[in-house]
């Protein structure tokens, strides 16, 4: 099949290699413009942008999907079109220019957490497992027929990214196996039961700050959720002086208690406990603003925390 591909972050460039090595032909890639990044403020392509460009294949940014865009994605007379987190909703014209229509690898278990941060989602809701749904396309937001879902589960210390990169890695042989057989017209897509739709919104860098007005469980799993981006953090705060600090690695304990949420409760050489509303929660990675991320016993060489000291 002619396929034209569209994706933007790094989990979705495995999938993209597992098709690019296969007998499908990858006609175009579609990616997001490329954004400023880093100190030096330089243009940085997406990773899919780049992955297209290190092998030769035509790759197409377009700032607006007007109709002269879609006129070049005629031109490739696509028989199919993979989307996997292009980052903006397709419109109808769009989707009716492939033979096969368009195919979209979801990173939820359908119908559960149609949007934009579906990992980080079932990471804060304490899920047991996630998945990927590979599905037809349709005008409604990830509401389309079923082809194919696959089911991992979500370990303790899972974060998003951990979870975005294997659910990236496992996906290609499926989704190669849903093009087979679109392709001998050998599938019968499942329809979404509407009844158990649930959804999650995007996700913004100011969503990442701790609010330790919460239970311990729901605080280390939002640690997990916003990991790598944007990030949990909070300000320590010790004699009048604050600093913000990103935490990487929190377990909750149930040995300690008595204090106001936020505050520290318990210092020793490794590890640092702070009061929530219910139990503690056990400090085991940390990193200052700008900083590299440090085991505890390491950080406190050069920061001082004592009992009484506070986040938040």
């Amino acid at each position: 099949m002619k396929i034209i591909f569209w994706g933007t972050p790094e989990f979705a460039v495995p999938i993209l290699d597992t098709l690019n090595k296969s007998s499908h032909e990858i006609v175009a890639i579609v990616s997001q413009p490329d954004k400023v990044k880093g100190r030096k403020k330089k243009l940085i392509p997406p990773e899919i942008a780049q992955y297209g460009h290190d092998h030769n294949i035509e790759v197409m940014q377009p700032q607006k999907l007007n109709k002269e865009f879609r006129q070049k994605l005629e031109e490739y007379a696509p028989d199919l079109m993979i989307v996997v987190a292009y980052g903006r909703i397709l419109r109808q014209k769009i989707l009716d220019i492939p033979k096969y229509g368009c195919v979209n690898v979801h990173f939820s278990l359908l119908p559960k957490y149609r949007g934009a941060s579906p990992v980080n989602a079932a990471i804060l809701n304490g899920d047991k497992e996630t998945g990927i749904t590979i599905m037809n396309m349709v005008r409604e937001m990830d509401a389309g027929p079923i082809l194919h879902q696959y089911i991992t589960p979500i370990g303790a210390e899972d974060t998003t990214g951990d979870l975005l990169e294997r659910l990236g890695n496992c996906a290609g042989q499926p989704l190669l196996e849903v093009i087979e057989k679109l392709e001998q017209k050998n599938i019968e897509p499942q329809p979404q039961d509407e009844e158990a739709v649930t959804y999650c919104g995007m996700i913004s860098k100011k969503d990442g700050l701790i609010n330790w007005e919460q239970p311990a469980e729901q605080i280390k799993r939002f640690v997990y959720a916003m990991s790598p981006w944007p990030s949990a953090h909070t300000n320590l705060t010790r004699n009048d002086k604050s600093d913000r600090v990103i935490l990487h690695s929190v377990e909750v304990d149930f040995t300690h208690d008595g204090g106001k949420p936020g505050e520290v409760v318990k210092v020793d050489k490794e590890h640092v406990w702070v009061q929530t509303t219910s139990k503690t929660l056990k400090i085991k990675k940390i990193q200052k603003s700008g900083k590299s991320v440090l085991k505890v016993k390491d950080f406190l060489l050069g920061t001082k925390v004592s009992p009484g000291d506070f986040f938040g």
